[in-house]
């Protein structure tokens, strides 16, 4: 089972967010998000760590690619370009632990907000989107399509009515913002009750973006 960390407010909590890092990161890398988004604690904050661990990253972990060879393409921006033909077996096997944690933490999905940034984004669509999971709600930070066609083939079923948040960065350097953009729609096009939040910034989750994910919480978790 993957590792994680987790903020928990007790018995009182009212619902839950799954939060997945990026490349190259951990779970510690958006710990600090619940403090400012859940600043009474009213809610269960688990955030998975990537089980793929490389010292070309640092030390950092990824969810997909699992070999180095394919980091070595990532960590030079290459991997990144075009991600919606790309289909990856650890995609999928990513969706499929996270599912396994979340089974094995009992977690009701109809008080579960899952959410992730850049790759977590896209671990997070296809545990909806690939694998049918359904959530109280769905937030991307600058994510994009990958496996287009495959998740073409079951969108309409997996996304029509669910709450989505989406945001990402005008000038992402790694994830363009066309192709975070073309995420959001294919969701929306879909039927996903979609907000977004556009800014002129990078490969972040600034203030507003914060700003708007708190209000999203708050309207599906209270």
């Amino acid at each position: 089972m993957l590792d994680y960390r987790e903020h928990a407010p007790g018995e009182a909590q009212s619902g839950t967010v799954i939060m997945l890092h990026g490349f190259g990161a951990n779970a510690a890398d958006l710990y600090s998000l619940h403090g400012v988004v859940d600043p009474a604690s009213q809610h269960r904050w688990v955030f998975p760590e990537a089980p793929y661990r490389s010292l070309m990253l640092g030390g950092g972990q990824a969810w997909f690619p699992r070999d180095e060879d394919n980091i070595m393409n990532a960590m030079s921006g290459e991997y990144f370009k075009d991600m919606s033909n790309m289909d990856p077996d650890d995609l999928r096997q990513s969706a499929a632990e996270i599912l396994e944690l979340a089974a094995a933490l009992e977690l009701d999905w109809s008080r579960t907000i899952l959410a992730g940034f850049s790759q977590g984004a896209m671990v997070a669509t296809e545990c909806v989107v690939g694998s049918g999971t359904r959530p109280a709600g769905l937030a991307l930070f600058s994510g994009v399509v990958v496996a287009a066609d495959r998740w073409r083939s079951s969108v309409a079923d997996r996304a029509a009515g669910l709450p989505v948040y989406h945001s990402h960065g005008e000038y992402d350097p790694i994830l363009s913002f066309e192709a975070g953009t073309a995420l959001a729609q294919f969701l929306s096009t879909a039927g996903a009750d979609l907000r977004s939040t556009t800014f002129p910034g990078g490969h972040t989750i600034p203030e507003a973006a914060v700003e708007g994910f708190t209000g999203f919480v708050q309207e599906l978790l209270g």
